[in-house]
């Protein structure tokens, strides 16, 4: 999907990302990729999103550090930091709580030293 809309140009910027997201969703894609899609939309549009992505029935990557997005049922997530990619299956309020487990230990670890 385009990162910038330039059709439909009397549209908010999320009017139109909805739109060209809707367009995209409706030739029943294989596979959906987003780069921050929350950016920049304002509640409306963001809950409109949210709904969308929730019926999605296709491999969808998002690119995010929104929580909120985040937190829709996924099967697996990819935390890359630092050059690494943690992969981790399951949804996120799971990674979540693994990935700080780790980072407690990681910190109990250092304090020993």
């Amino acid at each position: 999907m385009p990162q910038t809309v330039t059709d439909y140009s009397s549209l908010s910027g999320g009017q139109r990302f909805n739109k060209a997201l809707s367009g995209a969703l409706s030739t029943n894609p294989g596979l959906l990729f987003l780069d921050e899609p929350t950016d920049q939309l304002d509640l409306k549009n963001r809950r409109s999103l949210m709904k969308m992505l929730q019926f999605l029935r296709c491999t969808l990557i998002i690119v995010s550090h929104d929580a909120e997005i985040m937190a829709l049922d996924f099967d697996e997530i990819w935390h890359i930091e630092h050059g690494a990619i943690e992969i981790f299956k399951g949804d996120y309020a799971a990674y979540r709580h693994e990935h700080d487990l780790k980072e407690r230990e990681l910190v109990a670890r250092r304090e020993q030293l």
